[in-house]
């Protein structure tokens, strides 16, 4: 029941990266009994009553208006007014929406955040909005009426940056106008005008793959730049345009651009920049930070582990291996972040990440000249950093 194929079913996926995907709305009808056994009103009541109510992840709006924070001591009565109960980061909340995030976003190839809604009847929540990242709504309870709308001229592909620059509404018809039940999906891209009333209580989810853009990477590379190579570093020329003091400076600054041009263009077909294309997908592509472990073994597995432990990439974890031969250590990209590893040659390094599970005895066997504590430490501190899990204990984390 997870991944991208499940989500937009029955819509082929070539066919929804090729017409909608960061171009146009979608609605995929669904049965009822699609997302049964995903989430539902008696998680949604568990975590209202037993999680805290408070802070930035969990919020109420009545009238188009966020309520402040103090209202939710009377969180039952602003229900029944009408407010809309929203809960940001589910996956840090529910296994199963953070199993269903992290394999959506392994195929994705971007980290994925996912919100839950709870409206009542005939009150609309939001206003006519649009977001700044693509959004899958997966209807889950109730019935309720749905409007979207195209870009605002000027303002096509927001970044989560341009936070000040909203314009308005387009003045026009809405280009897809419907009423979505449970099991249904509706994919609507970045900058697309939307909103809704609901008929029932209603429930959805809103998936948002946090897909990065060119300027976004532009944005780090020029970071990285800044605190790694003193030419961006340095003045311009002591007069940046006209004359100084008298005297013409015109040919200084322009013999000046031609040397930045060269710089610049260097730069850009480097293999380098390629490299760093790569590391910055895989940074950025982050994993909610959960605990990979459970009780008791966190505290007892350094103590514990034997050669027959058996440890597996954890779901939803990507990784891009690479061995540095001049200083013999291997660099492990994973989504979100970087482990170097000391005395781990490039032989053992593909004997740990198979994509099957792998214990102590199978890398010795594929690396005879390795000694065991030698293995150990490195499993050892691939699962504190959560690189890897031990086998059969995701779940309960």
């Amino acid at each position: 029941m997870f991944g991208i194929d499940y989500l937009i079913s029955p819509v082929d996926f070539e066919h929804f990266r090729q017409h909608h995907y960061g171009k146009k709305a979608l609605l995929i009808p669904g049965d009822e009994n699609k997302f049964a056994d995903f989430f539902g009103w008696d998680e949604i009541n568990h975590l209202a009553r037993y999680s805290p109510l408070q802070g930035k992840s969990t919020k109420l709006v009545l009238d188009k208006q966020h309520l402040s924070l103090d209202r939710l001591e009377d969180f039952n009565h602003w229900i029944r007014k009408g407010a809309t109960f929203a809960i940001n980061h589910l996956q840090t909340k529910d296994p199963v929406v953070d199993k269903f995030a992290r394999i959506l976003g392994a195929q994705l190839n971007t980290a994925v955040n996912i919100n839950c809604y709870v409206s009542s009847p005939n009150k609309q929540g939001f206003d006519n909005h649009y977001d700044r990242h693509d959004v899958f709504i997966m209807h889950l309870e109730g019935v309720k009426q749905w409007k979207v709308f195209g870009q605002s001229e000027g303002h096509t592909y927001p970044l989560e940056c341009m936070q000040g620059e909203k314009g308005d509404p387009p003045d026009t018809e809405p280009y897809i106008e419907c009423t979505m039940t449970p099991g249904d999906i509706m994919y609507i891209p970045r900058g697309h005008w939307h909103y809704a009333l609901s008929d029932t209580p209603c429930m959805h989810l809103t998936v948002g793959p946090q897909a990065k853009s060119p300027a976004m990477f532009l944005q780090w590379v020029v970071d990285k730049l800044m605190h790694g190579n003193e030419y961006f570093r340095k003045n311009f020329p002591i007069a940046e345009a006209g004359e100084f003091a008298g005297r013409r400076t015109d040919s200084e600054l322009a013999d000046y651009f031609r040397e930045f041009q060269n710089t610049f263009s260097e730069m850009i077909k480097s293999d380098e920049l390629r490299q760093q294309f790569e590391e910055y997908i895989m940074k950025m592509n982050w994993l909610s930070p959960v605990p990979n472990v459970v009780f008791p073994d966190q505290q007892t597995i350094h103590d514990t582990i034997t050669e027959d432990t058996e440890f597996m990439l954890p779901v939803g974890q990507k990784v891009t291996l690479k061995y540095d031969e001049g200083n013999k250590r291997a660099h492990v990209q994973l989504r979100g972040f970087l482990v170097d590893l000391e005395d781990i040659t490039e032989e053992n390094l593909h004997a740990i990440f198979t994509g099957e599970p792998i214990s102590g005895r199978t890398i010795m066997e594929a690396c005879p000249d390795v000694p065991w504590e030698n293995i150990k430490n490195a499993l050892l501190s691939l699962t504190d950093r959560g690189v890897l899990t031990l086998v059969g204990k995701e779940d309960q984390a």
